[in-house]
């Protein structure tokens, strides 16, 4: 029987590069999305035809307790347990810190921060094995005030990270990323983002590959404690 992997956020550019990294290890894949369908059930196809694991697709708000229970209990119904849970669901919306309101700065932490810890609380019981945060060198020390609910929601990610290691039965892990190679960054200014990058000392982007295979090495390295922040620069 194969092993199972949940990935919150399933439809992004790395969650799908996850997707398939897990898919490759004869994992069977658990996606999670907030509105995109089409995306979701392209991904779908995908992996069951080329990697022929079983595949479940399902819509999900974390920001929302009642979804989250709902998608808990459908998971629970089709698997009993999971293998692994990956937190890599985002949400940026890049403003100078003066333009930011209350509205927008509570939507970022909800999606990046308070989602996370909702699912967590909800699904930790069934994880066999390891959960990962997906987090950002801007939590640490690449802030910048373009996006500082951002870099304070990331900030709080590792916290909480470290923090329930204390708690919880099963490992819990974060990887902290710098600019990666998706969609959203390639579509940035690019004297901006190049002026970011020299700002934080990246040479160049991060693909999504190898951000995949980082987390399947952090899975199956188990001298990786629990609580541990892993920085991929």
């Amino acid at each position: 029987m194969n092993k199972r992997v949940l990935i919150i956020g399933g439809t992004s550019d790395i969650g799908h590069e996850i997707a398939i990294a897990f898919a490759k290890n004869n994992y069977d894949v658990i996606i999670s999305y907030f509105n995109n369908l089409e995306r979701a059930n392209e991904i779908e196809r995908e992996l069951i035809s080329k990697y022929n694991v079983d595949v479940m697709i399902y819509k999900c708000d974390i920001t929302k307790q009642e979804d989250i229970n709902d998608f808990y209990n459908a998971v629970l119904d089709k698997y009993g347990n999971i293998d692994v849970l990956i937190n890599s669901a985002c949400l940026c919306m890049d403003n100078y810190y003066l333009d930011k309101d209350k509205s927008e700065f509570m939507q970022v932490l909800e999606v990046n921060l308070v989602g996370p810890f909702l699912v967590i609380q909800k699904f930790a019981n069934i994880v066999l094995d390891t959960i990962i945060n997906i987090a950002s060198t801007d939590g640490i020390d690449t802030f910048n005030p373009y996006s500082i609910d951002y870099c304070a929601s990331k900030a709080g990610l590792i916290n909480m990270t470290m923090n329930l290691a204390l708690v919880l039965e099963v490992r819990i892990l974060g990887l902290a990323l710098n600019y990666v190679d998706t969609d959203s960054v390639n579509s940035m200014d690019r004297t901006f983002l190049n002026s970011e990058l020299k700002r934080i000392g990246q040479e160049k982007l991060i693909k999504k590959e190898e951000v995949a295979l980082k987390i399947l090495d952090m899975v199956n390295d188990k001298e990786c404690l629990s609580g541990s922040i892993v920085r991929m620069d």
